[in-house]
């Protein structure tokens, strides 16, 4: 390998692949050991705050990046453009545009890792120019209801990876399960496989890395249903105050990585305010709490998400003036509205008037008792 090359590689052998394993004490021990890294980095705010547990989530055109199926139950075409500063000035970007149809619904997506700059160095001296480290993605697919409790979906992906003046390219596919409602309407199971795919080998003689390829299953169930716990509300004009909550699991299974599980909590009012919590185990730099919060004003949705990372355990990072993950995304709902449901829950009932209808039925027991005598 080019020393420039190698060099890039010792600089930021957390973010991204290279032939040998990065051993920080006390963080990542795994290191090294994956190509296309960006595919096993969460995009969105939601899947962060979650503890990227996404598996069993629906309605979300994000679940693109996670389990395609989720893609189903939206009644609005959406697109969503997400950003994340990560820990040691690096950054993740990522779009994606979902249009749901009568047989299925479609969604084409983007991703984009900037894994930093450094001066390019020879035999200690600098050669003049920077080295760059990048990856991106390209992925499209769709979803289809196979039967009122079976949803399928998958992708087909293009990732390219950048170290230097070097770059390799792996071609994979996603595919994911969801089984809905099926414990009194309330529970959804999900499985499936995410980032199947070719090596990639950036130099002869040493072993190809893959894509981090990962099993999942994982489940979500409604604690809460569009259920009204104030009675007399003198909030939101009037109308009842609706809270919806949802708590997801799921179980990783990475290749030739120890197994991980991360679990989340979602609640919502009157499906406008969005709170969120969530925590994964591991022994590597993933584990942790995370939280989120978001806010639905007509089409627009509006998240962010906040991850403490361990950053490896590594000396370098402990003046990063990051140091955190930072997520914010911009979702945007449009459609016919005579046609399509609306994305989130909104109660548009108004309270009952219980007075009024005592009055008509005691006027109504009076004219009768009249007409007797």
């Amino acid at each position: 390998m080019h020393k420039p090359i190698a060099l890039l590689g010792v600089a930021l052998s957390t973010l991204i692949s290279v032939p040998a394993h990065a051993q920080f004490a006390g963080g990542d021990a795994d290191g090294g050991i994956y190509s296309m890294t960006l595919l096993g980095i969460p995009v969105s705010p939601r899947a962060v705050a979650l503890g990227e547990a996404m598996a069993a989530i629906d309605r979300d055109p994000s679940a693109i990046w996670y389990n395609a199926a989720g893609m189903l139950g939206l009644r609005t075409n959406a697109f969503t453009v997400n950003a994340q500063q990560r820990f040691a000035q690096t950054q993740v970007l990522g779009t994606a545009v979902t249009f749901p149809t009568e047989i299925a619904t479609f969604g084409i997506a983007a991703r984009a890792f900037n894994g930093g700059t450094i001066e390019g160095r020879s035999e200690g001296e600098p050669t003049g120019g920077n080295i760059r480290a990048y990856q991106w993605t390209l992925e499209g697919g769709g979803a289809i209801q196979l039967a009122r409790w079976w949803r399928w979906g998958g992708t087909l992906m293009f990732a390219q990876e950048q170290l230097g003046d070097q770059g390799e390219a792996s071609v994979g596919v996603n595919s994911g399960m969801q089984f809905p409602d099926v414990l009194f309407g309330r529970l959804t199971l999900a499985g499936g496989i995410r980032n199947w795919g070719t090596n990639v080998n950036f130099d002869e003689g040493f072993e190809g890395f893959s894509p981090p390829q990962t099993l999942y299953f994982g489940a979500g169930i409604d604690v809460f249903r569009r259920r009204n716990l104030i009675q007399t509300p003198m909030l939101f004009r009037g109308q009842p105050i609706i809270f919806d909550a949802k708590v997801v699991g799921q179980f990783n299974v990475p290749d030739r990585m120890e197994p991980y599980v991360g679990l989340g909590v979602e609640a919502t009012v009157n499906g406008v305010a969005i709170g969120r919590i969530g925590y994964q185990t591991g022994d590597d730099n993933r584990s942790g709490i995370s939280l989120g919060a978001g806010l639905n004003v007509g089409q627009f949705r509006l998240e962010y998400a906040f991850r403490n990372y361990k950053n490896g355990g590594a000396g370098f990072f402990e003046n990063d003036p990051v140091g955190d993950a930072h997520n914010v995304s911009f979702t945007f709902f449009w459609g016919e509205r005579e046609r399509n449901e609306p994305v989130v829950p909104v109660v548009v009932a108004a309270p009952i008037d219980t007075a009024s209808i005592n009055a008509a039925v005691r006027g109504a027991i009076q004219e009768q008792l009249a007409a007797l005598r």
